[in-house]
């Protein structure tokens, strides 16, 4: 196993711990996953809006729908691709309902 490989691991099972934290209740396990993704997911969603506010939007509606729907993720390991799934799912609702597509 490469370090690349090991860390990835590692940072899969620091993320099913928190997810099954926020599962049991633990509100602040929401905070933690903010903490550790949320700049990540605002960079990636102002490069693909171009917009700064729109990507803060986006990333708000993100967590809104993670919080909502954290039940479903079935393996808590792929926690930041699920938010990143979710934050490309955003991106195309905004563009559907944008008033240049309306």
């Amino acid at each position: 196993m490469t370090n690349d490989d090991s860390r990835a691991a590692s940072a899969g099972a620091a993320d099913a711990t928190t997810v099954a934290a926020y599962l049991a209740g633990d509100r602040s396990a929401l905070a933690v996953i903010w903490d550790r993704y949320g700049d990540t997911l605002y960079d990636t969603a102002a490069a693909m809006t171009g917009n700064r506010e729109d990507a803060a939007d986006m990333v708000q509606d993100v967590f809104v729908l993670a919080a909502e729907k954290l039940g479903q993720l079935r393996d808590p390991t792929r926690l930041k691709p699920w938010l990143f799934a979710i934050l490309r799912s955003e991106e195309h609702t905004s563009e559907l309902q944008s008033p240049c597509n309306l």
